[in-house]
C-alpha cells in the first residue's frame, strides 16, 4: 500500500507550480497584471486544490494504476473550470494575441490549458511515491 504524506505531496504541488509559472512567464504563454496572483495561483490552487484535496485527498493511499484516470479526470475538470472562471469573470491573467500552441482564441487556449490541469494531480503522486520509495 501506497503511503503518501500530505505535506509530501503539497510541497511538490508547490514546486510543480512554481516551475509551471515561471516557464509561463519566460515564454510568456499568458500574463498578470499583478505580481501576487501568480503566487497565490501556486500556493492555493497547485498546492491546496490540486495538491492537497485532489493528488492527497482522492490518491492518498490508492493503488495509480486504479486512480490516475480519476485524479487526471478531476484535475481537468478543475481546470477547465478554472481557466473559464478566469477568462469570463476574474481576468487575473490574460492570454497574449501569440498562439499558443497554435490556438489564436482565449477560450481554445483556456480549454487546453484546463484540460492539461489533468496531468497535475497524477503527477504529483507519481513524484511522491518516487520521492519516497512507496509502490506506484
Amino acid at each position: 500500500m501506497a503511503t503518501d504524506s500530505l505535506l509530501s505531496i503539497i510541497l511538490i504541488a508547490l514546486a510543480v507550480g512554481a516551475a509551471t509559472e515561471t516557464t509561463a512567464r519566460i515564454f510568456r504563454f499568458w500574463t498578470y497584471p499583478n505580481l501576487l496572483t501568480p503566487a497565490l495561483n501556486v500556493i492555493f490552487v497547485f498546492g491546496g486544490v490540486q495538491g492537497a484535496a485532489i493528488a492527497w485527498g482522492i490518491g492518498h493511499g490508492q493503488a495509480l494504476a486504479s486512480i490516475w484516470p480519476v485524479l487526471f479526470m478531476t484535475g481537468a475538470i478543475v481546470g477547465v473550470l478554472y481557466e473559464g472562471l478566469n477568462t469570463y469573470r476574474l481576468h487575473a491573467w490574460s492570454w497574449p494575441e501569440a498562439p499558443l500552441f497554435g490556438l489564436r482564441r482565449p477560450i481554445d487556449k483556456a480549454a487546453v490549458v484546463g484540460v492539461s490541469w489533468g496531468f497535475t494531480p497524477v503527477t504529483m503522486l507519481i513524484a511522491a511515491r518516487l520521492i519516497s520509495g512507496s509502490a506506484l
